[in-house]
């Protein structure tokens, strides 16, 4: 299952967009963070475009200036005013500048293309590079040490835009300890699991995908409703990654519905933790 394709937006989906729309607005810097497998990735690249910006960019490079008549760009180009970078535990001041420098001339390069069919010059400055940007988000931030925070908070004040760090819960408290930082938080979001409600309705989601269904009226599937919550406690990875077996489960076996015992089944295979 895509998970491009089968998106959900959830009310979580909804108010990490509306705080992205704040710090681009307010220009501040606002700290998101929740625990693991609940979507905050998956809804910052939602929410920004920026795997379709990167992927056009990267397939494409040497075409830009070989066969540009070639080249089909996303409609996301014109509209993309936010990039994004997931932090790694090898990240120096150095190189995180380098990260995203290198994705705000990707950005600039492609949405020049889009515009003239011709590459932005080679001498950009670094304002104009930054000229089309208005929200950066960067993932992960747990990895990154006090000196690469702070080398993010130059980049931040230096081109005067939003910026959104996300991270794990225990985030806003380590930062709080960097007061030049912390002094620019302007908002706080913690990303929670899916609510019960919102879990039902992906679950249907889910179940339309294998081209079956459950009634609650029917005890048995409100057993194996019941098992799917108490798995994965509104987790939307292990969500995801629990129907995936499901599905998979389903085709080796050649069935058209599913039960508790096929839950159990498809939960023996995966690692969901406590």
């Amino acid at each position: 299952m895509n998970n491009e394709l089968n998106f959900i937006t959830t009310k979580e989906y909804k108010k990490f967009e509306e705080f992205c729309n704040s710090c681009k607005d307010y220009r501040y810097i606002g700290l998101c963070y929740g625990v693991p497998g609940i979507g905050k990735t998956l809804s910052a690249l939602r929410y920004s475009g920026w795997d379709k910006i990167k992927n056009s960019y990267d397939l494409n490079f040497r075409n830009f200036f070989a066969e540009p008549e070639s080249i089909s760009l996303p409609s996301e180009v014109t509209q993309c005013d936010t990039i994004f970078e997931t932090a790694s535990t090898t990240n120096t001041p150095s190189r995180i500048e380098k990260l995203i420098f290198s994705s705000a001339y990707a950005l600039k390069f492609i949405k020049c293309f889009n515009s003239t069919r011709k590459p932005p010059e080679h001498t950009l400055s670094d304002q104009d590079r930054f000229s089309d940007i208005k929200l950066i988000i960067v993932d992960e931030v747990d990895n990154l040490k006090y000196t690469s925070l702070e080398q993010l908070r130059n980049i931040y004040d230096k081109f005067e835009l939003g910026m959104v760090l996300i991270g794990m819960p225990g985030i806003e408290r380590r930062i709080s300890r960097y007061p030049q930082t912390y002094s620019r938080v302007g908002f706080l979001h913690e990303f929670k699991t899916l609510s019960r409600d919102e879990m039902t309705f992906i679950i249907e989601h889910h179940l339309n995908q294998l081209g079956t269904k459950i009634s609650i009226d029917n005890f048995n599937d409100y057993e194996t409703l019941a098992a799917i919550a108490r798995i994965t406690k509104g987790n939307f990875r292990i969500l995801t990654r629990l129907f995936q077996q499901l599905e998979r489960l389903m085709k080796i076996n050649n069935l058209t519905s599913i039960n508790t015992d096929l839950v159990n089944s498809a939960r023996e295979v995966l690692v969901v933790g406590n």
